[in-house]
């Protein structure tokens, strides 16, 4: 669900680069800044915050 909702920040930037608007690549980059600073945070904070209130979480080896 997270990264349809990350897709959609990013397409919507995407849209405002396309309707020539002033500043559009500046409104871009914001957008896509925020977006990837919220991505990084969000992620790294999940498993920190699963231990602290006990969350059970399973760890999986990879399989080929």
């Amino acid at each position: 669900m997270a990264s349809v909702i990350l897709g959609l920040s990013i397409s919507v930037g995407m849209f405002i680069l396309g309707s020539g608007t002033a500043h559009a690549q500046t409104l871009y980059s914001i957008i896509f800044i925020v977006v990837l600073i919220s991505m990084i945070v969000q992620g790294g904070l999940i498993p920190y915050l699963a231990s602290k209130f006990r969350v059970p979480m399973r760890h999986l080896e990879q399989q080929p």
